[in-house]
């Protein structure tokens, strides 16, 4: 027995050994052009700084039939920077969700002879583990997806790449998923330099502080990216953990409140004091709600006891809120936190607001930040529900606060 329990515990020291010098190993090769990174950062800050940017995801939705917010329904003017995700990863490959999605990117890719400053990405989704962790931990699987993604980008005429990898080393994922990203990104530098590409990098990355010690080296993505796009939303829903009221993305903590990370300002401080510079760090806004149904509709502050998700299954876009609140829905602007909630019988919805987003987008102004990242277009009142004339208004009340 003690030598089966000996045997076993061996085992296990020398695959961790293995893990570890193999990420050693792989570090090794990107370690030393952190130091040229930083040098470049000191030449920066003696650089007039450009205009804000304003990101816009757009999302196609199980397919371009089931997508209601056409590509010649987008206004080329809210953005600086449109995201269309997403696409996938087959055999190493970088492909199209849907054969019909071709069609969207061609349209929306279009929207440039509108807006000639407007750039467009293509964003690749991807959860923890899988077939693009395979892919990442593999160098000829890297070398394949690499020029297969050019290949699309030149077709489309994108103007760069986004990744929006939920999460590199996480819940059960390969651990070395954190390095080899970075050699991924170094992949697509080294290709745009040989092959005189001027293509954007980008990607979406975690808030919780929990997922981005896990998941990312901070310092190596500044280096390699042109932005990241910081998701500052999500920060509590309806789970069975936590059957309670919250805001899911308040810029700042509420008095006595223990959730002190799990708000805008900050996660956002916590990645530029881990080695991303600010003006590279778009701050997130959410256009959807999250909602909950109470357990007692007397009981509806914050932190009051929920049953479960609310309705769109615990989701819904800009336009059914104003819907709910033309129903006769009480609403509360949490002057701590800069976002509102409210609330009608056993219903009660966290929400973003033109007024939240304006003190967000001011907020990320006046800090320093690159600029503000929106998802999505597709949950914004893009129909005009609301007033019955304004297309897009949280993205119009950001484009005013950032322009202002």
């Amino acid at each position: 027995m003690v030598a089966t329990e000996y045997a076993l515990a061996t085992m296990a020291l020398l695959l961790t050994t293995g893990v570890y010098y193999a990420y050693q190993d792989r570090y090794l090769y990107y370690k030393g052009t952190l130091k040229e990174f930083e040098e470049k950062e000191k030449e920066k800050k003696s650089e007039v700084q450009p205009a804000l940017k304003r990101v816009c995801y757009y999302t196609i939705r199980h397919g371009y039939d089931d997508t209601p917010l056409k590509p010649n329904l987008l206004d080329p003017s809210v953005c600086t920077h449109l995201i269309v995700g997403f696409a996938s990863v087959a055999y190493d490959y970088l492909i199209p969700k849907h054969p019909k999605d071709l069609y969207v990117y061609g349209n929306v890719t279009s929207l440039k002879i509108n807006n000639p400053d407007l750039k467009v990405l293509l964003s690749v989704g991807a959860g923890s583990g899988g077939k693009f962790s395979a892919m990442v931990n593999s160098p000829p699987g890297r070398k394949k997806f690499v020029t297969s993604a050019i290949a699309l980008l030149e077709k489309f005429n994108f103007d760069g790449i986004d990744f929006d990898w939920e999460f590199p080393a996480w819940k059960g994922a390969p651990p070395l998923d954190r390095v080899s990203f970075i050699y991924l990104l170094r992949d697509f530098r080294n290709f745009f330099k040989a092959e005189e590409k001027e293509f954007l990098l980008t990607a979406a990355v975690a808030a919780p502080r929990s997922i981005v010690i896990t998941a990312y080296d901070i310092p190596a993505l500044a280096y390699f990216l042109d932005f990241v796009n910081l998701m500052c939303y999500d920060f509590h829903y309806w789970r069975p953990s936590t059957p309670y009221t919250s805001h899911h993305s308040p810029l700042y903590q509420r008095p006595n409140s223990q959730d002190v990370m799990d708000n805008v300002a900050w996660t956002s401080h916590y990645w530029i004091g881990s080695g991303m510079p600010k003006e590279k760090i778009m701050i997130g806004i959410p256009t959807y709600a999250r909602t909950y149904i109470l357990a007692d509709p007397h009981t509806h502050d914050l932190d009051s006891f929920a049953k479960g998700p609310g309705r769109g299954q615990g989701k819904i876009n800009y336009g059914e809120v104003c819907s709910f609140l033309k129903g006769g829905a009480q609403t509360v602007f949490d002057e701590f936190s800069f976002v509102p909630y409210a609330f009608k019988g056993y219903e009660w919805i966290a929400y973003e607001s033109e007024k939240s987003v304006t003190l967000k987008a001011k907020w990320a102004r006046k800090q320093g930040f690159g600029g503000v990242m929106t998802y999505n277009l597709n949950r914004d009142d893009w129909n005009a529900t609301c007033d019955g004339q304004t297309r897009f208004p949280l993205h119009n009340a950001i484009n005013d606060a950032l322009s202002d």
